[in-house]
């Protein structure tokens, strides 16, 4: 699994963007990033996004590590690097307390990515473009390629099981009334909902 720093745009586009990177990353993200989502917590177009981002993180322990995972490359001296369980996966912070660049957030956010060797994900162009003066890889997240691989494996899993009507409940529309079949199918649908009607 690749390492990968994430940037604030990626998570208030969406919650599920965050899923869908861990199924093939490790998701990193910085002081920075939790600044600018504490931020916008009260947004209307976003702020649920950043709430229910912290509400899920609420619950979680966490674990302070001397390097990244799966990499030789420790923290470094006034960084701290610290997992945290984020439903059933983990998800990484680096909090730095001196940052070498002081200009705006998305810099900094681009230091963190280039002094851990990691690409840095975002939904900003002018981010990206930032990071490639700087000779950081950055990509645009783009969701659609990511739902073509995981999505339909993950709807195999999910598929619920579909259970025949029993013979009880059988409807025979040539003997039955209309009223008859409807009183029938309320009553099977509020005792067992999860049945098929064929």
């Amino acid at each position: 699994m690749k390492n990968i720093v994430v940037d604030t745009s990626v998570i208030l586009e969406s919650l599920y963007n965050i899923d869908l990177l861990l199924q093939e990353h490790n998701v990193f993200l910085t002081d920075i990033v939790l600044q600018e989502l504490d931020g916008k917590k009260n947004d209307e177009k976003v702020g649920y996004n950043s709430r229910e981002f912290y509400r899920i993180l609420g619950h979680s322990t966490t674990l302070k590590l001397s390097k990244l995972p799966n990499s030789d490359i420790v923290a470094f001296n006034n960084d701290s690097i610290i997992q945290m369980a984020y439903k059933n996966k983990y998800i990484y912070m680096i909090v730095r307390n001196y940052y070498k660049l002081r200009d705006i957030n998305d810099s900094k956010i681009i230091e963190i990515a280039k002094d851990y060797e990691m690409t840095l994900v975002t939904m900003d162009m002018a981010q990206k473009v930032r990071a490639a003066t700087q000779d950081v890889v950055a990509n645009i997240f783009h969701k659609e390629d990511y739902i073509i691989k995981h999505v339909p494996q993950q709807l195999e899993q999910k598929r619920p099981i579909v259970q025949e009507v029993p013979k009880k409940y059988a409807i025979d529309p040539h003997t039955q009334s209309a009223i008859d079949i409807m009183k029938q199918r309320l009553e099977l649908q509020n005792s067992k909902p999860w049945y098929k009607f064929w």
